[in-house]
């Protein structure tokens, strides 16, 4: 399952355009996978993040209309020093990063 969430070069392509550059696999569950990723705005700093790459094709429908929105709501919220918070989501098909 891993390659198949894997990001495809066109994907990597995409987000480097947009300031990310994306590492080695991190960790992966059901439906997603995490990469090690860098973020740099064009200026000399980069930043540390993690990248979750999710793919709706693999997710079932149960879990699409009622979970995932549930968790991208609750991460664009939370503040707390031990949960990373979210930098961005991007969306480029069927995957969301």
């Amino acid at each position: 399952m891993s390659a198949k969430l894997s990001p495809r070069n066109s994907e990597v392509k995409a987000l480097e355009q947009r300031g990310y550059y994306i590492g080695r696999k991190v960790g992966q569950g059901s439906y997603a996978i995490v990469h090690a990723a860098d973020f740099c705005d064009g200026s000399e700093k980069r930043m540390r993040l993690a990248c979750k790459i999710f793919d709706k094709d693999k997710a079932p429908r149960d879990f699409l209309d009622k979970f995932f929105p549930r968790e991208l709501e609750i991460l664009t919220k939370i503040e707390n020093p031990h949960i990373i918070q979210v930098h961005s989501i991007l969306q480029r098909g069927p995957r969301v990063f």
